[in-house]
Parts: C-alpha cells; structure tokens; sequence
C-alpha cells in the first residue's frame, strides 16, 4: 500500500475514533447527568420523608408530653386534694385529741387536788388531834405528878418534923442524964443519895437544948428522894451512963436515928398517909 492510502486511512482511524470518542463522552455526560439528578430527586425524597418522620416523631413526643403533664397535674391536683382532706382530718382528730387530754387532765388534777385537799385536810385534822390529846396527856401526867409531889413533899415535912421531935426528946433525954468527959466518937456520916429532882430545903426551927446538944441542921426535903439525915456525934460516956437508966425510955430512939427519913414506922407511915 502506498504512503498516501496509509496517511489516509490513519486520518480517517483518528477522525473515527475522534468521533467515537466525543459519542462516548457525550453518553458518559447524560448518564452521569442521569444518575446526579437520580441521585439528588432521591436525596429530596429521602429528606423530605426524613423530616416527614422526623415531624411525626416530634408531634408523637409533644403529644406524650402532653398527655404525661396532663396526668402529672391531675395526680398533683389529686395528690394536693388528699392532702388538704388529710390536713383537715389530722387537724380535727388533733383538736379532738387536744381537747380530750385538755378535759381528761383537768378532770385527773382534780380529782388530784381534791385528794391532795382531803389528805391534807385528814393530816391536819389528825395532827390537830394528836396534839390535842398529847397536850391533854401532858396535862394530865404533869397535874398527876405535881399533885405526887405536893403528896410527897407534905410526907417528907411530916416526915421530917416527926424526925425532929424524936431528935429533940433524945436530946433533952441526954441532957437530964449525968455528963462525963470523955473523947468525942467519930460517927460514919452516911452517903448521900444522888439527888435527881428539885430540893426544896426548909430550915427546921431547933427546940431550947442543952449546952451539950448540937443545933439541929436543916431537913433537906426532896421531890423524889430525900438525903440521909447525919447523926450528931454525942458523947459516950453519956451514952453509956444512960444506957442503965434510959433502955426503958428509948426503945425505938436507938434504932430509928439511923434509919433515913423516907423510912418510917407503920404508925408514922399511916399518919403520913392520912395527911396526905
């Protein structure tokens, strides 16, 4: 083949493939056309029915809500309801409950008071009374012993003056009896008793006595017992002088002027009780 028909059927294969090529591109370009607009119409539709969804979904939401904040205000009404039914319930059984403990604890003081009052007035009265009869049992035990010690005081001066006659006949016994010197004998004076009441001392007027008779001392007198008289010491030659010519005349002197003076005879003890 010669050089011409070469460079002519290459022209002609680039001008058929020139074409081909531009057919190519050309339908390269619609269908990529194609699919673009294919493709945005189906994003359209996609968003579309996305926020078709997305609508319901969000009038579905607001709805529930709704309904949800419907039913949470009617409970709270309801709940705030009770409440208030409850609150005035509650305050009716507290003020029925005030009022009955109110009632029930004036009634209990008192019947408290009063019992209070009763013992109290009891106490008293009784107290009263017991002062009463022990004022009325003091009165009676110190009139019962002041009149024992007005009994016994008039004893003891009975007592005590029969004592002194006694002293005094022996004196004047001893006085017309013949005196010899002799030594003074000692006499044991007696114990004295503990005195446990009041004294009530009362000179004794002596008799007129020899020089050789002591004076008589003062016959202590007491309420309850009375003090042992002392002996006065005489002389023994006397004594024994008139042993011979006075036994006769003296049968009770020589016992009884050592006997106390709460103790005497049966005679003497009869007058005491007469004078009594």
């Amino acid at each position: 083949m010669s050089l011409a028909g070469q460079i002519s059927n290459t022209v002609a294969t680039l001008a058929s493939t020139r074409e081909a090529r531009h057919g190519a591109l050309g339908r390269i370009r619609k269908d990529t056309a194609r699919h673009l607009s294919d493709a945005q119409a189906a994003r359209r539709r996609m968003a579309s029915e996305q926020q078709h969804r997305l609508g319901e979904a969000l009038r579905t939401i607001k709805l529930g809500t709704a309904i949800l904040l419907g039913e949470a205000d009617e409970r709270i009404d309801r709940y705030r309801k009770e409440r208030v039914q409850q609150a005035a319930r509650l305050n009716r059984a507290l003020a029925e409950g005030f009022t009955s403990l109110r009632g029930n604890s004036r009634k209990w003081l008192g019947t408290q008071s009063a019992l209070r009052s009763t013992e109290a007035a009891k106490s008293l009265r009784q107290r009263q009374q017991d002062r009463k009869d022990l004022g009325t049992t003091v009165q009676e035990l110190t009139s019962e012993n002041l009149a024992f010690l007005a009994a016994l005081t008039k004893d003891r001066l009975h007592a005590a003056s029969l004592w002194h006659g006694r002293a005094t006949s022996v004196a004047k016994t001893h006085a017309s009896a013949p005196v010899a010197k002799a030594e003074p004998a000692k006499a044991e004076p007696a114990t004295p008793e503990p005195v446990k009441a009041a004294v009530v001392e009362e000179p004794v007027k002596p008799a007129p006595a020899p020089a050789e008779a002591a004076p008589a001392e003062p016959v202590k007198v007491e309420a309850t017992k009375v003090e042992t008289a002392r002996p006065e010491p005489a002389k023994p030659e006397a004594l024994k002088a008139d042993v011979p010519d006075s036994a006769a005349s003296k049968p009770a002197t020589s016992t009884g002027d050592n006997k106390p003076a709460g103790s005497k005879p049966a005679g003497d003890k009869a007058t005491s009780g007469k004078s009594a």
